[in-house]
């Protein structure tokens, strides 16, 4: 996993106040619970059980000799994030039934693919104009790089045992990297000859200006290999944008009334001659409070990446050691009972003010849920991911009436057993409601 690092200005332990850790199970000498996890996998199912028995919204789990704090509350989260700035990261016509999950990260790869490369197709592309096998390798390969960012990996807490790669995580992600760089690097390798010999003067897309970028002394100031890192680092922001959407859509499927209003929202704002841009999406706030509320309910991840304390400190009156590894608990926060009115239920209206007058921001300030984080711990991809995502939801409702496939009573809502996905890719029943030479223009991704 990768980790961030804490500032460590909480306050101090002091010699008259002794207090204890989060409570958590006991620990083993040396491996601490990673025998038990390990026994109880998946982890994040096993750590929410022990926090629910011990009725706790922050706890101490001792992996090998590494304190992991895990906080379900706003308010401790809040206390770590905010106050002691203690976390710091490192169609037809007749319709049609349509895989929405694989049409959703088709729709964002290639929005990505446009602004870093400034093009749609990494090959020549499908002659339905869709997908060609390059795009649908890529695809793949990005969401089989995602799971292992978030896998659980024994040498994290064990590292002795990090080369022996005994779970196999370290030879997969090397053999995806190749893949992933296949298709990469030659285009910003060439890009990088074309600015060196001149044959280039304007910057077109983000790796143009990725390329251009100049320290004060007018040297380059990222090199090729950080250039590429780049590259991969916002592509993988695309689990987000597409995992929420697609649980945004299953729940307004399964109730239409949700789905109508923000219909009716995207026809008053936009209407039905033009597609949803950029700059309307501060206007269509019931799409934000749909995307909000998938953020909410349905988490990309059970926690946000690993942060680490750089110094003891006190947070809600427990002992927190240096270097413990501090998990914010998406799905915790999302639907504690005590913040959340009937957590389980999807209601968008909830993120509106009693008089639905103000703005709904994808960010929650108060840390009542996590969509790209907050403050100094924002996601570096906010910029992209908020509009993205709104745009993505708010298109597809815009350019299809959705419902039910004829042979289902209802969209089936279960989690897949391990992960937080639909158990199932969304399968839903679309006919087109603009005119025909909207879809082209929503082929291309813009």
């Amino acid at each position: 996993m990768k980790k961030g690092k804490f500032l460590g200005n909480a306050e101090k332990n002091s010699k008259h106040f002794s207090p204890k850790l989060p409570p958590g199970p006991s620990p083993w000498p040396i491996v601490g619970s990673l025998l038990e996890l390990y026994r109880n996998l998946p982890p994040f199912q096993w750590i929410d059980g022990i926090m629910k028995k011990l009725e706790t919204d922050i706890a101490c789990f001792r992996l090998g000799s590494v304190h992991v704090i895990v906080v379900n509350s706003p308010e401790l989260a809040r206390d770590f994030s905010h106050n002691h700035n203690a976390c710091n990261k490192s169609s037809s016509s007749d319709g049609s039934v349509i895989n929405v999950r694989t049409a959703l990260r088709h729709y964002v790869s290639n929005v990505i693919k446009r602004i870093i490369f400034g093009k749609r197709y990494f090959g020549e592309g499908g002659k339905d104009g869709g997908p060609g096998k390059e795009e649908e390798e890529h695809v793949e390969i990005v969401f089989k790089l995602l799971k292992y960012m978030f896998a659980f990996g024994v040498s994290d807490y064990l590292p002795w045992l990090r080369v022996l790669d005994i779970q196999g995580h370290e030879k997969s992600v090397k053999k995806a990297m190749r893949i992933l760089n296949k298709h990469h690097d030659p285009i910003i390798e060439e890009r990088i000859r074309l600015w060196r010999d001149g044959k280039k003067k304007e910057p077109e897309d983000l790796l143009d200006v990725m390329i251009t970028l100049k320290d004060e002394t007018e040297k380059s100031l990222l090199s090729e290999e950080e250039i590429k890192a780049q590259c991969i680092e916002v592509f993988f922001g695309m689990d987000s944008p597409t995992t929420s959407v697609e649980w945004a859509l299953a729940e307004m499927i399964n109730k239409p009334e949700l789905l109508q209003k923000a219909v009716d929202e995207i026809d008053k704002v936009v209407g039905k001659e033009r597609l949803i841009q950029e700059y309307d999406v501060p206007q269509l706030n019931y799409v934000k409070a749909c995307v909000k509320e998938a953020f909410r309910l349905h988490p990309v991840t059970f926690f946000n990446l690993p942060h680490v304390s750089t110094a003891d400190a006190i947070v809600g009156g427990y002992f927190i050691p240096e270097g413990s590894h501090i998990l914010l608990g998406r799905y915790g926060l999302g639907r504690n009972p005590k913040v959340w009115e009937n957590p389980l239920e999807f209601k968008p209206e909830r993120h509106f003010d009693c008089d639905k007058s103000s703005k709904v921001e994808l960010i929650d300030p108060e840390l009542r849920m996590i969509s790209f984080g907050s403050g100094k711990r924002a996601c570096a991809g906010i910029a992209l991911g908020t509009p993205l995502s709104v745009m993505a939801l708010g298109r597809i409702v815009q350019a299809f009436t959705w419902s039910v496939p004829k042979t289902l009573e209802n969209i089936d809502l279960s989690e897949v057993p391990n992960g937080l996905e639909l158990a199932k890719p969304l399968h839903a029943y679309a006919k087109a409601r603009l005119p025909s030479t909207m879809y082209p223009i929503m082929l291309n991704g813009f």
